[in-house]
């Protein structure tokens, strides 16, 4: 190989290892912006949603339940975010030192270049991302807590315009959670 090839070889090289590291930043941080915004929104949600239990509202044992799986996804949530947090605090110290390992042996200037690139191989490739498998549980969770919360805040003010001497509603006429008087099944 010429000494020009090797220039150019090395250039596109750097240039590939350039843009990797762009991508996998990009990805990681946007990443860990989701993962943030979740961890705050549970965070704030989880004792907005128990302020329901402070209102002068009495809770069909449904709505209770689920309140209760509501709660229990938001933890889920939170504790999930947490993991992903540590998850990619490990990612980065592995690609940190990673890099530091490449650029103590691209430093060396009595090593020839072929000795470096046997010795990069052996490294192996930098892994793209820490993983997303507590991103997604944590998104998951959020969401089937969002949707749960809902069905509650739905349950609530449906039955709050029920007449006290509505004792059952049809469940052809009304939504699968909802089938009683509050006054007659409250607890």
């Amino acid at each position: 190989m010429t000494e020009k090839d090797e220039i150019t070889r090395q250039r596109n090289k750097d240039s590939a290892q350039r843009a990797a590291l762009f991508w996998i930043k990009l990805t990681n941080e946007r990443e860990s912006e989701i993962v943030r915004q979740l961890l705050a929104l549970a965070a704030i949600i989880l004792p907005l949603s128990a302020s329901i239990l402070l209102a002068n509202i009495t809770l069909l044992q449904i709505e209770k339940v689920l309140l209760m799986a509501c709660w229990i996804l938001l933890f889920v949530s939170i504790i999930a975010g947490f993991i992903q947090i540590i998850i990619d605090t490990r990612y980065f110290l592995k690609v940190s030192r990673d890099s530091s390992i490449r650029e103590r042996l691209w430093s060396s200037t009595n090593r020839s270049i072929k000795d470096i690139d046997n010795d990069i191989v052996k490294l192996g490739e930098i892994p793209g991302s820490s993983g997303d498998w507590s991103l997604i549980i944590q998104g998951v969770a959020f969401f089937l807590a969002i949707l749960l919360l809902l069905a509650v805040g739905f349950s609530i003010i449906t039955q709050q315009h029920l007449s006290p001497s509505t004792v059952c509603l049809e469940p052809a006429k009304a939504p699968f959670f909802i089938f009683c008087d509050r006054n007659s099944e409250g607890i």
